[in-house]
């Protein structure tokens, strides 16, 4: 008898060292996780937007004809840097981390702009590349 109550508490001892072994590792994965983000898995985190080669190129191709330079209805122009800080004669086009309430993006999205005929519109991964951009803080140096 006494033989059996040993070998039942190694057994207990035994799963209880393997529960607590188990809950060890799952809050080490989960701390990871949550810490790193997935960094220490082996995924690299999605570098920013470079308004030079992505963006700026992108708006001059579609929007030069009617905000650039040379023309700037609205008193807007989209071919420089300076020309998007600007904004129009309404106000500002961007506002920084807040795509969803940036005029240029609202417009862009609703495919208002450019207007009917004048141009083709911005598709999806265009629409998503602006809204990133303008998320990450619409940066353009």
């Amino acid at each position: 008898m006494k033989h059996l109550r040993i070998l039942a508490h190694q057994q207990l001892t035994s799963l209880a060292s393997y529960r607590l072994l188990n809950a060890a590792v799952f809050c080490v994965v989960a701390f990871c996780i949550v810490a790193f983000g997935g960094v220490a898995f082996g995924t690299e985190p999605p570098s920013p937007i470079d308004f030079k080669k992505q963006v700026l190129p992108l708006l001059k191709e579609r929007c030069s004809k009617c905000h650039s330079e040379d023309v700037r209805i609205v008193g807007l122009t989209l071919t420089t840097a300076e020309g998007i800080k600007k904004g129009s004669q309404n106000g500002p086009v961007v506002i920084p981390q807040k795509a969803i309430d940036s005029p240029l993006y609202k417009r862009l999205k609703q495919e208002q702009m450019p207007p009917g005929g004048e141009g083709k519109v911005f598709d999806a991964q265009e629409l998503e590349l602006i809204r990133k951009w303008i998320e990450e803080g619409a940066k353009t140096e």
